[in-house]
């Protein structure tokens, strides 16, 4: 071969702006250098591989039928070269096209992973020692070229994710700084919201980079990955007030996904709030014979996009969605997509309707008793314990099929109930319930719990809830209606006069901590049972305790017989 032929297949390898442009140039060249009517490149890397075919024309390996694609990769794989040297085949072949040929040739390269080879085929004249070498040095070439325009398009995706990741970044250093001078829940929720923001757009960019790698084709539980879903989607609520419904139908807890299909299930998040700057998205997700269907539609978006994650949500589409297309929406943007679900162990599912028992576990009489009514409300038979060895006890008597555990409870935290009922080999689904404030939300994970969720919970997250850890679809209705709104606020009236003894307890002790604890307490208990005066009033107690001010006249209120006739100096 020429060495300037080399040299200018080189260059124009380096120009190539897409991967189909790079397999056009080389196969173009190989047909042309090695005067063989069709040549092949296969490019692995990991489970996933690329087809490209070249007779005049370039094909994908998409652009085929399932039943020819099926058949060009089997005829492919019979070529595959042994020890990593080129190597003669003789024929006759037959190609699923229709195409006859004679004989052929292939060259192998591997670098960092991503092995391939080349084919030439179809050529009248036999081909030669010095055929074979030609091929490898272009084999080697392919893999070259490959790798630098992975190498453009890393530099690309740095230059436009660094205007994506800065928001996140800014509004987590922001909330940061302001927990850094109170504890305030609404901080927590806003650093929360902005770290789960900014891991999910990190993961969304290594997508890009790494889209072919082992870790996209591994399979996860569809109960964590809904799980997952539901927290960045919290996240962009809470990072920037989006809007975003979540609607659940028909799930098997017990399915898996890919990890590849719940970041085509993220990328489809990010893309709205991202690129198009939506307002809110919904998502309805329904279950199907062995797959996942997906609903999406984007409403309140902005003009001039420049649909940067586009090219992510294609390729994730690709790989892991057998139909991704968009649909007419009145309020903006739809999509509609189908991603295949792998079977689950051998844990046998209840069929829809049948009514699943709940455990509630909150040393909060208002916490427990609202959240228990919204259950049985929504026809769910509802179990309670102040704390975490009553809840020992109550799972020993009677077994619950889902948990809702508060993780700061006295004698016996959440965290410590959860590491005792995994080490005593229960199973069921534990979800840590918390206010925010300092609960330990990596060790609740750690200790076994399998899902995170924020007090005070509201009707339509509970329904969600329910329907992916236990496959009971609740009845529609009215869960946050004025029976539940009565449950809590007689709950809060029969607590109030203990916790405010406490407080006055804890305040004459000077014990700092365990009146952060008691007011944290009566704060959400009394916005919860419907008393939001007193909550603000408790709030402005947590504001002068955390700037160290003098806290005499909240003890002073605290001895009045009328606890919620608030002072109006206060």
């Amino acid at each position: 071969m020429d060495p300037s032929n080399l040299k200018v297949l080189l260059a124009a390898l380096g120009r190539a702006e897409s991967r189909d442009a790079l397999a056009e140039t080389l196969l173009k060249a190989v047909c042309e250098i090695l005067k063989s009517p069709k040549a092949f490149w296969w490019c692995r890397k990991e489970e996933f591989c690329q087809v490209w075919s070249y007779s005049g024309t370039l094909r994908r390996m998409e652009d085929r039928s399932p039943e020819e694609r099926e058949a060009t990769l089997r005829a492919l794989e019979s070529f595959e070269p042994v020890g990593g040297a080129p190597a003669l085949r003789e024929g006759p072949f037959v190609f699923p096209s229709g195409v006859e040929v004679d004989r052929l040739i292939v060259a192998p390269y591997d670098r960092l992973g991503s092995p391939g080879w080349i084919v030439a085929a179809g050529r009248e004249t036999p081909y030669a020692a010095e055929d074979l070498m030609v091929l490898w040095t272009l084999a080697e070439a392919a893999a070259l070229a490959l790798e630098a325009f992975r190498g453009r398009q890393r530099n690309q995706l740095a230059q436009k994710w660094g205007h994506y990741l800065r928001t996140p970044l800014w509004t987590l250093t922001l909330a940061l700084e302001d927990l850094e001078k109170q504890h305030s829940r609404e901080s927590y929720a806003l650093a929360l919201g902005a770290s789960r923001v900014l891991a999910s757009q990190v993961d969304t960019f290594l997508c890009e980079v790494e889209l072919e790698g082992e870790r996209f084709g591994t399979p996860l539980p569809l109960q964590e990955a809904l799980g997952t879903l539901r927290g960045l989607g919290a996240a962009w609520q809470r990072m920037e007030g989006r809007e975003f419904e979540l609607l659940l139908e028909s799930l098997n807890p017990q399915t898996r996904i890919r990890y590849g299909g719940l970041q085509l299930l993220l990328a489809l998040l990010n893309r709205a709030y991202v690129d198009r700057e939506a307002q809110g998205v919904f998502l309805a997700l329904r279950g199907e014979e062995g797959a996942l269907h997906v609903f999406g539609e984007a409403w309140g978006m902005k003009a001039g996009s420049d649909g940067a994650l586009d090219g992510v949500l294609a390729s994730l589409a690709a790989r892991y969605a057998q139909v991704c297309k968009t649909l007419p929406s009145v309020r903006g943007e739809a999509l509609e997509v189908r991603i295949p679900l792998l079977p689950g162990g051998a844990t046998v599912v209840r069929s829809l309707g049948t009514v699943p028992k709940v455990l509630v576990v909150d040393d909060s009489l208002v916490n427990r008793k609202a959240l228990a009514g919204m259950l049985e409300q929504m026809g769910v038979q509802a179990i309670t314990a102040c704390d975490g060895l009553e809840a020992l006890d109550r799972v020993a008597q009677d077994p619950p099929d889902l948990v809702f555990m508060d993780l700061l409870m006295p004698r016996m935290t959440g965290i410590q109930a959860t590491l005792a009922l995994r080490e005593r080999g229960f199973e069921a689904p534990i979800l840590a319930l918390t206010a925010g404030g300092e609960s330990d939300l990596a060790g609740a994970l750690e200790a076994g719990m399998d899902e995170t969720l924020f007090k005070p919970i509201s009707g339509k997250l509970l329904r969600d809830v329910l329907a992916q850890w236990t496959g009971y679809v609740p009845r529609e209705g009215n869960e946050l209606g004025d029976k539940v709104r009565r449950l809590a606020r007689d709950a809060f009236l029969e607590e109030l006069s203990d916790l405010a003894g406490r407080l006055k307890t804890a305040l004459d002790e000077r014990d700092g901590e365990q009146v952060r604890k008691l007011a944290h307490r009566l704060k959400g208990d009394s916005a919860q049972g419907g008393f939001g005066d007193f909550s603000r009033w408790i709030q402005s107690l947590e504001d002068v305790l955390g700037t160290g001010g003098d806290l005499t006249p909240f003890r002073s209120h605290l001895d009045s017989p009328d606890l919620l006739n608030l002072p109006k100096t206060s």
